[in-house]
């Protein structure tokens, strides 16, 4: 039997290896599927020079740097084995195998996947099946303060929801109070992925985006954790060439006047609105500089932002798999401080009642409820 054991990992060890980004969500994943999928040297470079099977080809929904979104996709989906996507992998793989390629996915919808165990399962058995060896899964780490309010910014700041329901809004400290599921998840989520794929005996590293520099980014990723050592190597000689130029991030400059829009379309009644439209209006207005149109703000309660800290400091110190050092507790606890603010909230009720805020939100909401 031990030796059976033995010879088993000897030809898994002799397999190529495949190397899975998962994300997960607000953590850089954009700037990593451009880097590594569709930026021209950086792709063809993993692909000839250090042997990964790179594609953009799985058919579905999602182009381009978020191709692989579709593989992922047909894991959530009850019958896998049918999906297109699924389909179209596997034999990719094979493909891939027969050339003694190793084998590269990335998409930040695999974390969701993880949610889900036996698809998991179902993608790893599968690479063992086709022949492939080692797994190693790749996370980026994002402070539980920072991706709670990054994650709000996306759901309901994006200026891409060019139109949405009011009903749906919810302003942060509404989003983190009530429980939110999508925001329950980010709560100990990097911890959570990581155990997952190491109880499936993956390999897992994690890259700490608050650990490196972000010019050094891609670099970092492509070297330490793709560990393709050609490219590499260029990346590092030419640093100018990991420059990818994509960024998703959207600001919390505007979440208190996005708070006042929504607040007044319910308020009217409004089903639905276009919120990037009564933005502008109301910056054309000067409702972010002029005295009078000034917010009031509601934040956290100390007992809720007193848990996002203790979710925050256990998550690091699980990471490091050790108890932070005093040092690096006062760091941490410094920069949530300084970060605390992206926690509060509009007044929305004080604003509503203010004499000087009537007239700027009608032509706003009258601008946000204009038909294309």
């Amino acid at each position: 039997m031990l030796r059976f054991v033995a010879a088993l990992a000897a030809v898994v060890g002799a397999a190529p290896e495949v190397v899975l980004h998962v994300g997960p969500h607000k953590c850089g994943s954009t700037t990593i599927e451009a880097a590594t999928l569709v930026h021209r040297f950086i792709s063809t470079s993993l692909a000839s020079a250090d042997g990964f099977a790179m594609t953009v080809g799985f058919p579905g929904e999602f182009r381009s740097a978020k191709n692989h979104a579709n593989l992922a996709g047909a894991l959530l989906e009850p019958d896998t084995l049918s999906q297109p996507a699924w389909v179209w992998f596997v034999a990719w793989a094979r493909g891939a195998l027969a050339r003694g390629k190793r084998l590269f996915l990335s998409s930040e919808n695999f974390a969701s996947v993880a949610a889900l165990p036996a698809k998991t399962q179902l993608l790893i058995s599968t690479l063992r099946m086709i022949g492939f060896g080692k797994l190693r899964v790749v996370i980026v780490h994002r402070r539980c303060y920072e991706k709670l309010q990054s994650e709000h910014s996306e759901q309901f700041l994006a200026d891409y929801r060019t139109r949405a329901d009011v009903s749906e809004y919810l302003p942060i400290v509404d989003w983190v109070t009530q429980r939110e599921p999508y925001a329950e998840n980010k709560f100990g989520q990097t911890v959570m992925l990581r155990a997952h794929f190491e109880r499936l005996g993956a390999e897992v590293s994690v890259l700490d985006i608050h650990r490196v520099p972000p010019s050094d980014f891609v670099a970092t990723f492509v070297c330490e954790h793709m560990r393709a050592a050609s490219t590499c190597g260029q990346l590092r000689a030419h640093p100018n060439s990991a420059k990818v130029g994509k960024k998703n991030a959207r600001p919390r400059g505007a979440a208190l006047l996005v708070d006042v829009i929504y607040g007044a379309a319910a308020q009217r009644g409004m089903a639905r609105l276009s919120c990037p439209r009564a933005l502008q209006a109301l910056y054309a207005l000067g409702a972010d500089w002029r005295p009078e149109l000034a917010i009031q703000a509601r934040c956290l309660s100390e007992p809720e932002l007193a848990r996002v800290w203790r979710f925050t400091a256990a998550e690091e110190a699980d990471l490091l798999r050790r108890p932070l050092s005093a040092l690096e507790a006062s760091e941490l606890r410094k920069d949530f401080d300084a970060k605390a603010g992206g926690f509060c909230s509009a007044n929305v009720s004080a604003v509503l009642a203010s004499v000087a805020w009537a007239k700027p939100l009608a032509i706003a909401l009258k601008r946000g409820s204009e038909m294309d």
